[in-house]
C-alpha cells in the first residue's frame, strides 16, 4: 500500500499545482469578455441617443433679396426670443460669412442652431407659443421656406 501511496504522491502534487497554460487561458477569456462588454457599452450608447446625446436643429434661412440691413437686424431679433423656450439649449444665430470656399452655402443668409436632450423636447418646442409667434413674424423677411437638418450627435 506504501508503494502505491508514493507511486500516487507525484500525481496529487500535479493535479494540485498551479496549471500555467489553463491560467493563461483564463486571463485571454476574461480579457476577450472584457472587451467584448466595452463594444456592447458603446453601442448601447448608440442605440439610445436620448441617454447622453443631443438632437441639434439647424434652420437655414434664404432672405429677401432687396431686404435692408435693418431688416435683418429685426429678423435676428426675433429669432433671440425662442431662447426663452425652455426645452432648447445653446442656441446660436449667424449670418453667413463668405470666406471663399466654393462648397458653402451662399444661398442662405442666416442659420440658427439649437439642442434639444431628446425628440420629445424638440417636438414640444415645435409647438411652443413663442416658436409659432416666430414663424408667422420672420416670414416677410423670407425669400424662400427655411430649410432644416436635424442629427444626434455622436460625440
Amino acid at each position: 500500500m506504501k508503494r502505491i501511496g508514493y507511486f500516487l504522491l507525484p500525481f496529487f502534487f500535479y493535479a494540485c499545482s498551479p496549471n500555467t497554460t489553463l491560467q493563461e487561458e483564463l486571463k485571454s477569456a476574461q480579457s476577450t469578455i472584457n472587451q467584448q462588454e466595452e463594444i456592447i457599452d458603446s453601442l448601447q450608447a448608440l442605440l439610445a441617443p436620448e441617454s447622453k446625446q443631443k438632437l441639434v436643429h439647424v434652420v437655414y434661412f434664404k432672405l429677401k433679396e432687396d431686404l435692408a440691413e435693418s431688416d435683418q437686424k429685426k429678423l435676428m431679433d426675433e429669432m433671440e426670443k425662442i431662447e426663452a423656450i425652455p426645452v432648447l439649449s445653446n442656441l446660436k444665430i449667424g449670418k453667413f460669412q463668405d470666406l471663399g470656399d466654393q462648397r458653402a452655402m451662399s444661398d442662405f443668409s442666416i442659420v440658427m442652431q439649437m439642442d434639444f436632450d431628446s425628440e420629445e423636447n424638440y417636438r414640444r418646442y415645435q409647438e411652443h407659443p413663442i416658436h409659432l409667434a416666430l414663424k408667422m413674424a420672420i416670414g416677410p423677411f423670407l425669400g424662400a421656406s427655411p430649410t432644416t437638418y436635424d442629427y444626434w450627435t455622436i460625440k
